[in-house]
């Protein structure tokens, strides 16, 4: 099998787990353990292909290009669930394997956000999300819709802290051979049951994946996880 066809199976693999874990945040408690176990198998699987990938010398060089600053430029609201303006903010996962497994989960919110967005709402906060930040750093990004409080604030959004970091420091001793980036499989589960486990009443959306070389820019197109749709949000990032 070619670099292009075990890359593409990596990229398949990843959406199939994500679209499994979209999927059991919404299941009958009857369905989650089929879910669960499906899960697990996609997991073991995209293992095997990324072992294969290593193996057969797919793994690009490392970019020559110093790291930079990960910066939100805009945020716009494709659809909202809200007849009275939602109120978002996002929990970024940043993770760095090399020298040592570091990383935290940082929190981005503005106070002019709350109950103001609705379809086509656009705000370019130009905010920097993390520093020191390369092709070969694990980005996840989470966005959360506002019920009555933030659900992650203070010691909660400190649980969260320090259960991914636990995650990602076991991920990268199980899998020393793969970047930080390829380890996306692993761990955006483990940040969704994270985000769920913490969760009181505010509203879930998708988890994203994002990996930028220097010099580029990305959108993210993330969705409420509800059963029949819900908001979704386009989320503009730049890294410099």
């Amino acid at each position: 099998m070619t670099c292009a066809q075990l890359k593409s199976q990596i990229q398949s693999l990843n959406t199939e787990i994500a679209d499994l874990q979209a999927e059991l945040q919404k299941a009958a408690p009857a369905e989650k353990p089929g879910i669960k176990a499906q899960i697990t198998q996609k997991q073991n699987q995209l293992k095997s292909v990324n072992a294969q990938f290593v193996a057969e010398g797919c793994v690009p060089a490392p970019q020559p290009v110093p790291p930079g600053n990960l910066i939100l430029e805009k945020m716009r609201c494709v659809k909202s669930s809200e007849r009275n303006g939602e109120s978002p903010y996002l929990l970024i996962f940043i993770g760095h394997k090399l020298p040592s497994p570091t990383s935290t989960v940082v929190k981005l919110y503005q106070p002019q956000w709350d109950n103001n967005f609705y379809a086509g709402s656009v705000v370019t906060p130009n905010i920097t999300v993390g520093t020191g930040v390369d092709f070969d750093t694990l980005v996840m990004v989470a966005l959360i819709d506002e019920d009555a409080n933030h659900d992650f604030d203070g010691i909660w959004l400190t649980k969260v802290q320090n259960r991914m970091a636990d995650e990602f420091g076991k991920a990268c001793a199980q899998e020393p051979l793969l970047t930080a980036p390829q380890l996306e499989g692993q761990l955006i589960p483990q940040f969704s049951t994270a985000l769920e486990t913490f969760r009181t009443d505010d509203d879930a959306y998708q988890i994203r994946h994002l990996q930028m070389a220097r010099g580029t820019s990305e959108t993210l197109v993330i969705s409420e996880l509800v059963t029949g749709g819900g908001g979704r949000y386009e989320l503009n990032f730049r890294l410099t």
